[in-house]
């Protein structure tokens, strides 16, 4: 099993301080599903529909990608999500 530790956020531009308030949130390895999202590009604008069992950290994915979004292309970010009833 693949582990990725927060702090190799780095490597895909996520900025330090944020990478610092997600530790302080206590988040310090990324799930496996996330681990296949950013390497399927979730973090270089392409465009993904993830279909991610719940609490495997969907959201987390898609604070990252608003993230990068929002510090490289300076425009606005959209979050579309299903709410279960």
């Amino acid at each position: 099993m693949i582990v990725m530790d927060v702090k190799s956020l780095l490597n895909y531009g996520i900025p330090e301080n944020f990478i610092n308030k997600f530790k302080d949130e206590k988040i310090e390895e990324l799930y496996p599903p996330q681990i296949d999202a950013i390497k399927k590009g979730a973090l270089d604008g392409k465009n993904l529909l993830l279909a991610m069992p719940t609490a495997s950290g969907k959201t987390f994915i898609a604070t990252l990608a608003s993230i990068k979004n929002l510090l490289n292309r300076r425009s606005k970010v959209v979050y579309i999500v299903q709410l279960k009833n």
